[in-house]
């Protein structure tokens, strides 16, 4: 056996190498993804025990030696609880060694079960050292039916990975403590920063300001080395932001051994965060409209967390909720995210006869009970009460540090997005406790050419959850007028009140979510992403990469941020990490001023012939907007 591991080992080092040697061909320019590509490759082959499976436990891990997982992690004390409570905010933000207690046994239990048999057909990684996503989804039509049997297509589950994860989840849901802590206070936004996440985060933090917020923010850094002096101690508090270490509040020695990366960052953010109402961003997603008015509304107070659609449909896979323990075998009680009419007044089987419908193939199953309610989520903005939502957060924790080659695919299968995206949501519906997700449908604005060439969107436009529910509780109003006046002739037709009822027209953007490209200003006019291209050529012309309906908010977020740019890196000279290597002189007295004038004159220019009647002509935006092609 001994020596098939060590043939298995120099099998999977050359395959390795191979790998690296491949990946510095295609660009010796990236390696950080090398560096990275080789740590993970490393540890997962450190990882295997002699069945070759991810089998490491207490026995490899001195600090679990005396681990039992049949006792309760937090059985604690009266006395001890209220010694959790009575953890002040500066305490908690600065390091405690009751808060460090606190979390190292929940991060340790989530090591000690891992997946024994992650799946391989994610071990595949992308140019961005992601899990390479080889069928890729996009269900963006309610009718499409997305069976339990259609969904069981998607991906192959090993039954070693399914038995394996059964358990475990069980474990985790198990250890879970039954009582709530009570050291978050307070409302405001949090948001992860470090490297480049930290210009980023500068913005988020900048674009709130402009629309009026005025509560704290708290930049989330992953590691002491993403500290940053000027932007945490001066910059940032100028703002009424700070920045808050992960390795203070949970410990730095717990944050080294488990190496928390990627998308497990924003489940350790959501806890790292002082503030119990919390307002989680992505550091790409801008304000365009206040948000603060959602943390007193009767809508938050009723839900207690509320989330913002993607474009597609869910495709979740049965076998999570079989791996959860949830029982989905009923009747569908909705349709799509229409919980107002009769399900028995909506023809879900066309001709079909009961006796003729078989529940796994001609229904959704996400129409079912104790099923993740269509759409899929975006989790790029975020509003939830920890106080409530505590077990959520440590269950989404356990989804995300088991993501990548395990609950990210169970979740997603492919679907467009595959990431963290699912895991908050699924979380909260695993405990039954609700969550309100917008209705109004996230739309785009266009755009820009991608590497490709192609025409791209340039933000996912996300909406203002009080007036969505204003609209809501006015489509209800219309289906159960249109089932009581019509009765036994009532025809149901779900883009006739949920797309007709939910306008643009009739909506507030609060978020431009600008995922790609990101805000990088450098990278914008070197690649010349704003500018025109005809015949796979780029063209002297430039066009808006966030379309030109800015009006609809409250402020013209693509001047914005290019204004923001122009006086914190060329006025008053900010210094961050990210840009130190450009060519400040050209950027600042060449190439901004061009693009901040293209700017101001086409603001002037929608401004005065905008027409709010026309939504999707103005998120494509114009090739010619001043009518030059012609002179």
């Amino acid at each position: 056996m001994a020596l098939v591991v060590r043939r298995s080992r120099v099998l999977i080092l050359f395959i390795l190498a191979l790998i690296v040697v491949s990946t510095l061909l295609i660009s010796n320019s990236n390696s950080k993804y090398i560096d990275d590509l080789k740590s993970n490759a490393n540890n997962y082959l450190n990882s295997l025990d002699e069945s070759g499976s991810n089998n490491k436990g207490s026995n490899n891990d001195p600090s679990m030696e005396n681990f039992d997982e049949t006792k309760p992690l937090y059985d604690y004390s009266r006395d001890e609880i209220n010694q959790i409570n009575s953890i002040s905010i500066d305490s908690f933000l600065k390091g405690d060694s009751i808060i460090h207690d606190f979390f190292a046994k929940f991060f340790n239990l989530l090591n000690l079960n891992k997946s024994n048999y992650p799946l391989k057909r994610r071990m595949k990684l992308d140019d961005n050292g992601k899990p390479f996503i080889d069928v890729v989804h996009f269900f963006d039509n309610e009718n499409e039916l997305l069976s339990e049997n259609r969904l069981l297509e998607f991906f192959d589950f090993p039954n070693d990975f399914v038995n394996d994860l059964t358990l475990k989840h069980k474990k985790i849901i198990n250890q879970i403590p039954n009582f709530t802590p009570k050291f978050y206070k307070g409302d405001g936004y949090a948001i992860v920063g470090g490297g480049k996440y930290s210009w980023y985060s500068y913005l988020a933090v900048k674009s709130l300001r402009n629309v009026g917020a005025v509560l704290p923010v708290e930049v989330i850094l992953p590691t002491s080395n993403d500290y940053e002096k000027y932007f945490c101690e001066d910059l940032l508090p100028s703002l009424n932001a700070k920045c808050v270490s992960m390795e203070n509040v949970f410990g730095k020695e717990i944050m080294e051994k488990l190496n928390f990366t990627g998308y497990q960052l924003k489940s350790l953010a959501l806890l790292a965060s002082s503030f119990e109402n919390i307002f989680l961003l992505d550091s790409d997603s801008y304000a365009v409209s206040n948000p603060e008015p959602l943390f007193k509304s009767d809508l938050y107070k009723k839900y207690k967390m509320i989330t913002w659609p993607d474009f597609w449909r869910r495709t979740t896979s049965p076998i999570y909720y079989q791996i959860a323990g949830l029982d989905i075998s009923g009747p569908p009680i909705r349709f799509i995210n229409d919980v107002f009419t009769n399900i028995e007044k909506i023809n879900l089987t066309g001709d079909k006869t009961t006796d003729q419908i078989d529940i796994k193939e001609d229904y959704n199953l996400h129409d079912r009970k104790n099923t993740l309610m269509d759409w899929s989520t975006e989790s790029g903005e975020m509003l939830l009460n920890k106080n409530i939502h505590f077990k959520t957060l440590l269950l989404a924790l356990y989804y995300n540090f088991d993501g990548p080659y395990g609950y990210h695919p169970l979740l997603s299968q492919g679907g467009a997005g595959e990431g963290d995206k699912e895991t908050f949501v699924a979380a909260a519906t695993y405990f039954g406790l609700p969550f309100y997700q917008v209705y109004k449908r996230a739309d785009k604005t266009h755009g820009f050419y991608n590497h490709l060439n192609t025409f791209e969107h340039g933000a996912i436009i996300q909406y203002d959850p009080l007036t969505d529910y204003k609209n809501i509780l006015k489509i209800e109003e219309r289906i159960n007028h249109d089932m009581k006046i019509k009765k036994s002739h009532f025809k149901y037709d779900y883009a006739k009140y949920f797309y007709e009822g939910d306008k643009i027209i009739d909506s507030v953007p609060m978020f431009y979510h600008c995922h790609d490209p990101k805000f990088d200003p450098f990278f914008l006019i070197n690649e010349k992403k704003m500018f025109v291209r005809e015949n796979n050529q780029v063209v002297n012309r430039r066009r808006r990469i966030l379309g030109e309906d800015f009006p609809r908010g409250s402020i013209d977020l693509e001047l914005s941020l290019w204004e923001i740019a122009d006086a914190s890196l060329c006025k008053q000279k900010m210094k961050f990490t990210v840009f130190e290597k450009n060519n400040f002189e050209n950027f600042c007295n060449i190439e901004l001023p061009k693009q901040l004038q293209f700017l101001r004159d086409s603001h002037a220019l929608i401004m005065e012939k905008y027409n709010s009647e026309t939504p999707y002509e103005n998120l494509n935006g114009s090739n010619d907007l001043f009518g030059e092609k012609n002179n």
